[in-house]
């Protein structure tokens, strides 16, 4: 299994959406040699973009200083991507993105900040927390000392399915005086929801055509109510995440995040035009029942992955289901392979290669990150 790897919503959803898939890249670690994907890279890169910008406008920066800098960043993350990624296509991405879709952002940021509309608390936050060593008699940790995981290195983190961790995009406040006539619209619709607390911003850059429908995919996605729990247990418990959120906000309290605030922005270079379509902002209340169901449902998935982790593959099921993920967003799985012929697999897995191995070995076999094991 690899190293000290996340341990947040994308590794849970892995299991969920197919237990083979999860076992081959987490329990296994095994991985593919190929050309990365360049839509994560330029997604990336924005990330860096809309991070720099809020920055400079905390520091103080003249708009043009911030435009400038933000630039300077989401070109410098660029320039750090893989060789192997397809320059055209990267070239049209990254073009389409900082010829139309950045600029276009920045001048409505930039409004929001100035206008008080939004008020950065903290962007680009990691945090990390742990489940209980069991649940309902069930351990969450295979280690000979579940009851100080935080103190263990490396190789017990890798065996320890008890640390849960995320990076929040950003939190800020949002001016609900601005923001009366949405937030009056959601209440209407359960008035069991309240605005009383910080929202945690989330980032999503697509090609999807219908940012509306694209975000709909995300309105019970267990991710945004990890990352709330993160920092609502930062907030009550302490620890690094807290210290950041009253860094230049005064010593008081933090009010919990109680809203996450889908930010959907689209990189479409087969889209000429640049429209009021290519931005979606779209928030979503949080109550604590749903942050206390997601909670035990993530307890509930650890301890069943613990319970089978050493299992064979025959043990961990496939989703084979026509929808499914077999060939999610048009793309066929990267260990289809490996499924099409589950007697052949442990041939089909290979060493990790050295120098002097074969191209086309490199461009057809799995490889097989050393295994670590438990403690």
């Amino acid at each position: 299994m690899p190293g000290d790897s996340g341990r947040g919503n994308s590794f849970g959803m892995s299991f969920i959406e197919c237990a083979r898939y999860g076992y081959y890249k987490h329990v296994l670690g095994v991985v593919r040699p190929g050309p990365p994907p360049v839509a994560p890279h330029v997604g990336t890169a924005a990330h860096a973009y809309f991070d720099t910008v809020f920055k400079m406008f905390d520091q103080h920066a003249t708009k043009e200083d911030a435009k400038l800098q933000a630039m300077i960043e989401f070109e410098r993350v660029l320039d750090s991507g893989d060789d192997g990624l397809d320059q055209t296509e990267l070239e049209n991405r990254a073009g389409k993105a900082r010829m139309d879709i950045l600029p276009v952002w920045f001048e409505n940021q930039w409004d929001k900040l100035e206008r008080k509309v939004e008020v950065t608390i903290a962007t680009e936050i990691d945090f990390v927390f742990f489940l209980p060593p069991e649940f309902r008699g069930m351990p969450i940790c295979r280690g000979s000392n579940q009851e100080a995981c935080e103190a263990q290195g490396p190789e017990h983190k890798a065996v320890c399915l008890r640390r849960v961790t995320g990076r929040i995009d950003r939190v800020c406040q949002r001016n609900t005086d601005v923001y009366e006539e949405v937030d009056q619209l959601l209440n209407d619709a359960n008035p069991l929801l309240s605005r009383n607390g910080l929202s945690i911003q989330d980032f999503k850059t697509t090609s999807a055509r219908s940012l509306k429908t694209y975000v709909a995919d995300y309105l019970r996605s267990d991710q945004h109510l990890i990352y709330c729990l993160g920092w609502n247990r930062a907030a009550q418990y302490g620890g690094g995440v807290n210290r950041v959120m009253h860094q230049g906000h005064g010593n008081g309290d933090v009010p919990f995040a109680d809203e996450i605030l889908y930010s959907m922005v689209r990189i479409d270079p087969s889209i000429k035009s640049i429209s009021a379509m290519d931005f979606h902002d779209e928030p979503r209340l949080v109550q604590e029942v749903q942050l206390d169901d997601c909670y035990e449902r993530l307890c509930a998935l650890r301890a069943m992955l613990t319970a089978k982790w050493h299992e064979p593959p025959v043990m961990w099921t496939q989703n084979t289901s026509p929808s499914g993920p077999c060939n999610k967003f048009g793309h066929p799985c990267e260990f289809n392979q490996l499924c099409d012929q589950p007697g052949e697999w442990d041939k089909l897995i290979a060493p990790p290669l050295t120098e002097c191995d074969h191209e086309e070995q490199a461009a057809y076999d799995y490889h097989l990150d050393p295994p670590v094991q438990p403690v």
